[in-house]
């Protein structure tokens, strides 16, 4: 493979390799085809994150997704998280350099199984109220760039997409008995249908107002992901702190990420969070990979698996 003959060397500058493998995927772009770049790293880059992030959404125009898989430790994993975001792709920690070509061959068997291509949400919220966040939950868990049209990713071939949406209500008018928190529509294809299509479809999310109320409780599938996600808010409570060195209130954070983590079950992922806080009280920083491995480990707590409702 070429790809074996590969020679490290130099620094990192994402935005040439980046656009060398639009141009790749450009040049061959056909809806009977996944077209999709896979990015891989071991470092930062320096003063090209703008361009890559245009790139990114003219990517994402075209239909072309960009996943990315970081190596090591030293890598900017919020600046992959949003170039993968904008186009539907996905960011994966890899902890090891052993491990990238399971990674690698993953990934492409994920992107070969996909249904869908990528699903996106246009949509329109009224000025009394914001999308304040959105974050998929299924199949592989990501913070969305929020925005119209909000790109939601691959809906697999097996399994289900779930996306959770927080609204903020600013306020409801008088005298309204129905209210709209958004409307729009999801347009997507399905590339490997007989009868290339492309499909829309229509997605309200419309309340009843009443001054009665609601009894009824919130569904336990979106309080265990609410709760899950907080979970991931709080490492990156911590990582802001650390950021401006506030070792105080990132250890704060952490050891209250720990004390819910061991509310629920999850003592390996509790344990390690400790053993992080010790580290940062001795050495005023992160470990080498710990923000990093506690960070996709919360992430990886909204797979499948971790949301179903435990059986008493």
């Amino acid at each position: 493979m070429k790809i074996q003959l590969l020679q490290a060397g130099g620094g990192t500058e994402i935005f040439k390799g980046l656009e060398m493998g639009f141009n790749q995927v450009n040049r061959s772009l056909s809806r009977d085809r996944v077209n999709h770049i896979i990015l891989i790293t071991d470092g930062r880059t320096y003063g090209d994150e703008e361009s890559c992030e245009g790139l990114a959404d003219r990517a994402s125009a075209m239909g072309i997704g960009i996943s990315a898989l970081g190596i090591g430790s030293q890598w900017n994993d919020n600046f992959l998280d949003r170039i993968a975001s904008k186009t539907g792709g996905i960011s994966k920690f890899v902890t090891d350099i052993s491990d990238i070509r399971n990674s690698l061959l993953g990934e492409i068997s994920r992107l070969g199984s996909n249904l869908t291509e990528q699903i996106n949400f246009n949509y329109q919220v009224p000025h009394e109220v914001e999308l304040r966040s959105a974050f998929r939950l299924q199949p592989d868990p990501s913070p969305l760039v929020l925005g119209s049209p909000l790109i939601f990713g691959y809906m697999p071939r097996f399994g289900a997409m779930k996306v959770l949406l927080e609204f903020v209500v600013k306020e409801i008018p008088a005298r309204v008995t129905d209210f709209s928190l958004a409307r729009g529509f999801m347009n997507y294809e399905i590339p490997r249908h007989k009868v290339k299509t492309h499909y829309v479809e229509r997605l309200l999310f419309d309340r009843t107002i009443s001054r009665d109320p609601i009894r009824e409780d919130p569904p336990v599938e979106i309080l265990n992901a609410v709760k899950l996600i907080a979970l991931y808010r709080m490492q990156e409570r911590a990582s802001e702190a650390m950021g401006k060195g506030d070792v105080t209130g990132a250890t704060r954070h952490m050891e209250n990420l720990a004390t819910h983590l061991l509310s629920k079950g999850e003592e390996e992922m509790a344990e390690s969070v400790m053993k992080e806080v010790a580290y940062i009280r001795r050495n005023q920083s992160y470990s080498e990979d710990g923000e990093k491995r506690i960070k996709y480990g919360t992430r990886a707590l909204l797979l499948p698996a971790k949301t179903k409702e435990k059986k008493t």
